[in-house]
């Protein structure tokens, strides 16, 4: 029992002694943190070296994909042939485009096309009535027998003086006479014709038809049946778009690399996917000083369908290829002046992870962008080519929902 009480008279005084000093996993009044203090930042600190590393990484369901319509497809090597870019408008010079109009007002009783349709030259376009036209007949008419009467009174005239039976005047007369019946005849039958009515026809009309000048396609229908239209009045315009070419603009030193004749590649605005053909006709060597430009024509190759005076173009001068890893320009992403890929990083039951790489941007050319990787991208990767913007948008919600989450 003395060697018991002995031993507790140790270790009493030690646990007094404990008292007095920080133990391990305890706070000292000078606010420093314990040893289990430590270890549970540690652990945080691990935490968020894994938020961080996730960064990179934007989740959706299969369900979110199918929905926005992203679109997958692969960096490719494809051959950025031009070096000079030019810009401009899809033009229509003014022997390309007609506008139909009557030779004579009257009532429209009838439009045989529709906006949109392909006409040929000589085509009826409308029906027309003016009452008018009776009148022209038969005036017409009139006179043809008034021509018919001084023909034989002129030849009745000639023998009387030629045998000196009545005076030469009389003759003179007639052959006069004769002379306006027939220019009031030209007349009336020029007038017909202009409306499409052949003279001499024994049934009074007062219908009549307004053709087509020229082939191509009605752009603009502006009457309806039952409207009386003027002489003035615009009743269509027919577009003939084989007559459409491009009006670019060519800036500083880029005008000494083009010539006539050379071929170009360009593509409207509203379908950068579908790369046409043209070949300068004119360069204009006198410089704009609005915009510091030149003034370069080319001509549309192959007559495309689909062209519309007014469209937006850019066009690519074809010089040295040079095979370059390229994608789609929709599939880069912005985001603080730096350029973006999104990849399939892993699809984990209703989950899809992409992986978000920054890319140094390269030439462009005509809808597709070269693209150097900052970090390697394998050559089977899927690369997101349609739907880079929203994605982007969901991992700039991710770093705010990251850089909320404070000790």
């Amino acid at each position: 029992m003395k060697r018991v009480r002995n031993i507790l008279l140790i270790v009493v005084p030690l646990l007094l002694s404990c008292n007095n000093t920080s133990a391990p996993g305890v706070s000292s009044h000078d606010g420093t943190h314990s040893t289990e203090d430590t270890h549970q930042h540690d652990g945080d600190s691990h935490s968020h070296a894994s938020e961080e590393g996730m960064e990179d990484l934007v989740e959706l369901t299969t369900e979110q994909v199918a929905n926005i319509g992203i679109k997958f497809g692969r960096i490719e090597y494809r051959s950025i042939r031009s070096r000079v870019k030019l810009t401009g408008r899809i033009e229509l010079p003014p022997s390309g485009k007609a506008v139909v109009g009557s030779a004579l007002e009257g009532k429209i009783t009838r439009v045989h096309i529709a906006a949109g349709q392909s006409v040929l030259a000589g085509q009826k376009l409308f029906t027309l009535q003016n009452l008018d036209i009776i009148d022209w007949q038969k005036e017409l008419a009139t006179q043809k027998a008034r021509l018919e009467f001084l023909e034989l009174e002129l030849e009745r005239q000639k023998t009387i003086t030629d045998e000196d039976l009545g005076p030469a005047k009389n003759f003179q007369a007639v052959a006069s006479e004769k002379k306006q019946v027939e220019i009031m005849i030209s007349a009336l039958v020029s007038k017909l014709a202009a409306i499409g009515i052949a003279a001499g026809g024994s049934d009074y009309q007062s219908m009549f038809s307004v053709v087509a000048p020229s082939s191509g396609t009605i752009q603009h229908l502006p009457v309806s049946n039952g409207e009386y239209v003027q002489t003035s009045t615009a009743l269509a315009e027919i577009i003939n778009s084989s007559r459409l070419h491009l009006h670019l603009q060519a800036y500083g030193v880029d005008i000494g690399k083009l010539a006539n004749e050379q071929q170009l590649d360009f593509y409207v605005q509203s379908r950068p996917d579908q790369i046409m053909t043209a070949k300068v006709f004119w360069i204009n060597e006198m410089i704009n000083e609005g915009s510091n430009s030149y003034d370069v024509h080319a001509e549309i190759m192959g007559n495309p369908p689909g062209l519309s005076a007014g469209e937006f173009v850019e066009a690519r001068v074809i010089s040295q290829e040079q095979s370059v890893q390229s994608v789609p320009t929709q599939a880069l992403a912005m985001d603080r002046g730096l350029h973006y890929l999104f990849v399939m990083d892993h699809v984990h039951g209703e989950d899809v992870s992409f992986r978000k790489i920054q890319v140094i941007m390269g030439e462009n050319d005509l809808g597709h962008v070269e693209v150097k990787p900052v970090d390697p991208i394998s050559a089977d990767a899927e690369v997101v080519i349609n739907g880079a913007f929203f994605l982007m948008a969901q991992s700039k919600k991710g770093e705010e929902g990251a850089g909320g989450h404070h000790h």
